[in-house]
């Protein structure tokens, strides 16, 4: 985001609690917020209190782009629900992610809020491992993507090893105004990443070029650059084919880094075995815009999803034609891809079945040719979600059947006045019953207890031994032999010095005999009798 842009975060459990007020992300203590403990995953889920402190939030900023982002990780169990809020509450764009399976996340009112606001719904499914971790963050850089109105324009990921280099090629083109390039990795300290304009000129961390920004982050380093990102070289620092270059530092420099604590636990929990994952994303704010949407006909199994996509230069349909298709992910992990069609200007479609309950990943990607007949690219993921379950947008209340006929037991019309006394005789206090029975039906999940202190874990003193580094290093090519040609049965084996020869041409007659034999041959054809054909 920008430093000028606004931002304030809620969280949400049995409680609501604004962690940072709206104001510029220049001055926002977003990190101390996220370090805290209050956005530690509890059991209560009040999605609707959090939307409607989210709304509250919203009607301060002074900024007219206004969006929201629903974050959670099951289903709402706490009133109000998102569909018991006041009417008019949801009315900007909002964004939502899911962390966890389908049917554990409040799909279906995340899908109905997400679909009326012109947002995406993101469903992570299982997010167990260090490598869907990472993919995590990708779908946090895609939401704020949106949120600033930013285009996608790669979105590759690959692995680095020591002595590895990777170029990465994107395109920008004349519409676009300003661009992004970031590299996600778990432990960005251990890269080096720089970038090669068209024009041929290197841009480094240090370089100190007026219209280029580098920012070093947790799990992230950028350029932000607004183009042309090298003003003396107007045509060379923007439309064109870029590079970006990825490697690892030295062997050294990498075991001396890992002496460092943070960077240490960074690596711990990375994951990473003889490689080191990044993903780069480039990111262009532009007059060439590329949008995608997915709806479904239901959440069952078996619903049919479709992929919309939309690609306008000016604010006008794309004049030239796009070629537009998606790579999608089924919860069998088996990857199939599909060409949306072309149904009218700058417009596409298409449509797939979803039989297996799970998650379907679909990044649509567009290529095509600018109206200064410049190659651009551009691409977008989404997720279709299906699932066994209940589909309502208000959750299923439970079911106290017990307490139901306890009450009926209890209750004025069931004991007359004389069994009241008559159980207070035994020792049965009828009215605490009573009272108790209220006190659970009124009761809602609850995390924070009053007075309750959290209990923290000493943490160990000394210095732990730096973490080995568990990274390959690239093998260099080997040169490939061309095979020897086997001998046939009967043939002898060619010797290695003896020079090749080319096919000879073996006649069975000499050459004058061939002659003649083929001149006799011409005159019997002349003079054999033609038969007559019966009258």
């Amino acid at each position: 985001m920008l430093p000028n842009d606004e931002i304030a975060l809620v969280s949400f459990d049995d409680q609501v609690a604004e962690l940072v007020s709206m104001q510029q992300v220049s001055g926002a203590p977003i990190a101390g917020a996220l370090a805290g403990t209050g956005l530690d995953p509890r059991g209560a889920t009040w999605i609707g209190g959090g939307i409607l402190q989210g709304a509250t939030e919203l009607g301060l900023a002074t900024h007219s782009n206004k969006s929201m982002v629903v974050l959670t990780d099951g289903n709402e169990n706490v009133h109000p629900y998102v569909g018991e809020l006041p009417g008019g509450t949801i009315t900007n764009r909002t964004y939502a992610i899911g962390f966890g399976l389908p049917g554990n996340v409040s799909d279906a009112v995340l899908n109905q809020i997400t679909s009326n606001t012109n947002g995406d719904l993101i469903v992570t499914g299982n997010i167990s491992s260090a490598e869907q971790g990472f993919n995590l963050t990708k779908y946090f850089v895609q939401v704020l993507a949106g949120v600033t109105n930013m285009n996608v324009v790669l979105d590759p990921q690959g692995s680095l090893f020591f002595g590895s280099e990777h170029v990465v090629l994107f395109g920008l083109i004349e519409a676009d105004v300003y661009a992004d390039v970031i590299a996600l990795c778990p432990v960005p300290q251990l890269i080096d990443f720089r970038l090669e304009t068209p024009g041929g000129k290197i841009i480094k961390p240090t370089g100190g070029q007026p219209n280029v920004q580098y920012v070093k982050g947790q799990q992230v380093l950028f350029y932000r650059m607004t183009l042309p990102a090298v003003p003396g070289d107007p045509k060379g620092g923007h439309a064109g084919t870029w590079k970006a270059i990825l490697s690892l530092k030295s062997k050294e420099e990498v075991e001396k880094l890992l002496r460092n604590e943070k960077i240490a636990v960074a690596w711990r929990q990375s994951g990473a075995n003889g490689s080191l994952p990044y993903s780069l994303i480039v990111h262009a704010y532009s007059n060439l815009q590329f949008d995608a949407r997915l709806h479904q006909d239901s959440l069952k199994p078996g619903a049919t999803a479709t992929l919309t996509a939309s690609l306008t230069e000016y604010d006008v349909p794309l004049a030239s034609a796009a070629m537009v298709w998606t790579d999608i992910v089924g919860p069998d992990q088996k990857e199939f891809s599909l060409k949306l069609d072309d149904v009218g200007p700058g417009a596409y479609l298409a449509t797939f079945k979803t039989l297996s309950a799970g998650v379907y990943s679909c990044r649509v990607r567009a290529e095509g040719y600018s109206s200064a007949q410049t190659k651009f690219t551009r691409e977008k993921r989404l997720t279709a979600i299906v699932y066994h379950g209940d589909y309502g947008i208000i959750p299923p209340e439970k079911d106290d059947g017990l307490c139901d006929l306890l009450d009926c037991l209890i209750s004025e019309k069931a004991i007359s006045e004389a069994g009241i006394k008559r159980l207070k005789e035994m020792g049965v206090d009828l009215k605490a019953i009573r009272e108790c029975l209220k006190a659970r039906r009124e009761r809602t999940p609850r995390e924070h207890v009053p007075g309750a202190k959290m209990k923290t874990t000493k943490r160990t003193t000394g210095k732990r031994a730096a973490p080995k580094v568990g990274i390959r290093s690239e093998s260099p090519p080997k040169p490939v032999k061309a095979p020897k040609p086997e001998p046939r049965p009967g043939m002898s084996k060619p010797m290695a010095d003896t020079p090749q020869q080319w096919p000879r041409i073996v006649r069975m007659f000499s050459r004058e005999a061939e002659e003649e034999r083929q001149m006799a041959m011409q005159g019997k054809a002349k003079k054999r009798p033609t038969k007559k054909r019966p009258t």
